[in-house]
C-alpha cells in the first residue's frame, strides 16, 4: 500500500502547481450540433430491451458488481461513493478510466463501477469502450451487438442504435466490436468529440464513464481525454514502475484525478481506492 500512497502524493504535489479548471476548453466542443442520435440519448436508452447476462461468464471476467450477494460488490460501492462525491463537488458527468500501460485491468473496473452507479436509484451510467485498439467490454460482459462503434464510425448506424442495455435498468453500455486501425483519428474525429459532449448534456444526474486506451501505449488518450471532465487512475499492485507514473503525470498535466485504485492485489481484504 505504500507504493500507491507514494503515487498518490506525487499527483498532488503536481496538481498544486496547476491552476482551477474553468471548463473553458470544453467550449469548442459544447457548441458542436449533436450528431444523429446523440440528441434523443436520455429518452431512447431506457426503451432497449434488457439483455440477460451470464453469471459464470461475468465472474470468470472479474465482474462482481452485478449481484450485491458478491462480497467484492461492497468494494466497487466504495468506489462509487468516493468517485460520485469528488464529481459531484465539481459538477462533473463524464469520467475516463485510465492507466500507464496495458494490463492494469482498467476495463474491469470501469465495467464494474458502471455497474455499481447504475444500481443507484437516482443514478444510471453509460459506459462508452473507447480503447479502440483493443476493445474488450463486450467481450467481457459477453454480449454481441448488430450495431457497435465500428458501424457508427463508419457511417452505418446512429450512436444510440449502438447502445445495450445488459441487465441493470440503468445501465447502457456501447463499444466496438473489433479493431479500428486508425484508432487515434477516430478518437479526434468530430465523431467522436460529439459523442462526449452530447452524452454529456443528456446524463442528467448519471455519469458516463469512457474506458479508455493505456496513455503510454500509444496517443489515443490523451487526443481525447481533455476533452472529458476528470479521470480514476488504474493501477497494477506491483505491476507499474515510478518512471512510468511520472511519464503518465508529464503526458496528462491538465487532467482532473478523481482518485486512484490499486488493482490485482493478491489481498483481497486490502483491495481498495484511494483518492485525494
Amino acid at each position: 500500500m505504500e507504493r500507491i500512497k507514494e503515487a498518490l502524493d506525487k499527483t498532488r504535489a503536481l496538481k498544486t502547481l496547476q491552476s482551477e479548471t474553468t471548463g473553458a476548453d470544453r467550449v469548442i466542443v459544447s457548441e458542436l450540433q449533436p450528431l444523429r442520435g446523440t440528441e434523443r440519448l436520455a429518452l431512447n436508452d431506457k426503451e432497449l430491451e434488457p439483455i440477460l447476462l451470464d453469471p459464470a461468464h461475468l465472474e470468470k471476467n472479474c465482474i462482481f458488481a452485478h449481484s450485491k450477494s458478491n462480497e467484492l460488490c461492497g468494494v466497487f460501492d466504495r468506489l462509487r461513493t468516493h468517485v460520485l462525491n469528488r464529481m459531484s463537488l465539481k459538477g462533473w458527468r463524464t469520467l475516463a478510466i485510465v492507466s500507464p500501460a496495458p494490463g492494469a485491468g482498467k476495463s474491469v473496473v470501469a465495467i464494474n463501477l458502471a455497474m455499481s452507479i447504475a444500481q443507484l436509484p437516482t443514478r444510471r451510467a453509460l459506459l462508452v469502450d473507447l480503447d479502440l485498439r483493443c476493445p474488450s467490454v463486450l467481450r467481457y460482459l459477453g454480449v454481441g451487438a448488430d450495431n457497435s462503434l465500428n458501424d457508427f464510425l463508419e457511417d452505418k448506424c446512429s450512436f444510440e442504435e449502438t447502445l445495450l442495455k445488459p441487465q441493470l435498468p440503468r445501465l447502457s453500455v456501447t463499444g466496438a466490436s473489433r479493431r479500428i486501425e486508425n484508432s487515434t483519428e477516430q478518437l479526434a474525429s468530430r465523431k467522436i468529440q460529439d459523442v462526449v459532449s452530447s452524452t454529456r448534456s443528456n446524463i442528467g444526474d448519471g455519469v458516463v464513464i469512457f474506458d479508455l486506451p493505456p496513455v503510454l501505449f500509444s496517443d489515443d488518450a490523451i487526443s481525447i481525454l481533455p476533452k472529458i471532465d476528470c479521470a480514476l487512475l488504474v493501477l497494477p499492485d506491483g505491476g507499474y514502475t515510478e518512471q512510468e507514473l511520472d511519464d503518465f503525470l508529464q503526458q496528462t498535466p491538465e487532467t482532473n484525478l478523481v482518485g486512484t485504485v490499486l488493482n490485482k492485489v493478491a489481498d483481497e481484504k486490502e483491495y481498495a481506492p484511494y483518492g485525494y
